[in-house]
């Protein structure tokens, strides 16, 4: 079972975009309500009527309305795992390649388009066409002036929200990454970690949140979120010039002490492998181990995570069988990376 483990991979990170060795991966949200009474205005309140619709979508979108062809043709199965950057989903349905519909209480309907990288053209088209399906099935709330009404008052208009994940260990080991933040909010631009804690999040992962507004459209959002990236990598590569001016050594040390422990480790927590990952993919990156492919260890950064765990076994998981699972697949995954 480990082995077979061992070659799973989401099959959206293998769409790697620009300035993969820094953005893990990002995408596109797409929120859309249910035309529900007044719901809108209520700014997600009415929440008897949007499960109720949230139910009635489900239902249609599964269902044999002829009209549902284009859009059921999107999709392949239903997954049932609750990433971290998708909170308040109730179900979530794949088509694959990091195409998502999330159905939730709050928005009532998210559409989502992943990347690996930095988020292609051609993935936001998709996004978009899956959008345009759904919106010929589904009545969502809509104003001529305000255009699509949302909960959230940040997406009304186009819905529109990106995000992406970025790899920033440079600016948390130097003591660069607040700085970082602050230059990201004066844009209107949000910096989270993704695990827990800040200036030092685990794993050296922050999630960058961009609401591009109602003014722009979304092939000009896009090239926005796409600059945003851009200074996000050079603030990296600044940070990295800094901290391996003083501790050259101290980096290589640890980034081939963090390899070893993940070729020999029994029990390994989540945030405890999403530290070590960080070390080895910047120790590759400066070229003090030996080269890995960036998707090898993107993908192993996301197989490894609590609900996979639990999916592979079919139960849930005390929290030792849990670290000892994630352990096995980690040591039978990094066993075929080249030796530091």
């Amino acid at each position: 079972m480990n082995r077979e483990l061992a070659v799973e991979r989401p099959d959206w990170l293998f769409a790697v975009g620009p300035y993969s060795e820094t953005v893990i991966c990002s995408g596109v949200e797409i929120a859309r309500s249910f035309a529900t009474g007044k719901f809108w205005w209520k700014a997600g309140l009415a929440r008897i009527g949007q499960k109720k619709a949230v139910k009635k979508a489900f239902g249609i979108i599964l269902g044999q309305d002829p009209r549902t062809l284009e859009l059921r043709g999107h999709l392949r199965g239903i997954i049932w795992e609750k990433y971290p950057f998708l909170r308040g989903t109730t179900t979530l349905i794949s088509p694959g390649n990091g195409l998502h519909i999330g159905l939730g209480p709050n928005e009532a309907v998210r559409l989502y388009s992943y990347s690996g990288g930095v988020l292609s053209e051609s993935a936001l088209a998709r996004a978009m066409r899956l959008t345009e399906s759904a919106g010929q099935v589904l009545d969502f709330a809509y104003d001529r002036e305000m255009g699509f009404l949302n909960p959230n008052l940040e997406e009304v208009g186009s819905g529109l929200r990106f995000k992406a994940i970025l790899h920033l260990p440079a600016a948390v080991h130097a003591g660069t990454l607040s700085g970082f933040r602050e230059k990201l909010s004066d844009l209107g631009v949000k910096a989270e970690g993704f695990l827990k804690g800040w200036p030092k999040p685990a794993g050296s992962l922050v999630v960058i949140t961009y609401w591009p507004g109602p003014d722009l459209r979304p092939h000009e959002a896009h090239l926005a979120f796409r600059e945003i990236m851009r200074f996000g990598v050079e603030w990296e590569a600044e940070s990295c010039s800094l901290l391996l001016s003083y501790a050259n050594l101290a980096v290589e040390d640890r980034a081939a002490r963090s390899m070893a422990t993940l070729r020999v480790a029994r029990l390994l927590g989540y945030g405890e492998l999403a530290d070590l990952l960080s070390w080895v993919r910047l120790g590759v990156g400066i070229g003090a181990l030996e080269p890995v492919p960036v998707k090898e260890m993107t993908a192993l950064l996301f197989i490894s995570g609590r609900n996979h765990m639990r999916a592979v076994a079919g139960r849930e998981l005390t929290e030792t069988e849990e670290n000892a699972m994630r352990a096995s697949l980690v040591r039978a995954t990094v066993g075929g990376w080249g030796e530091c």
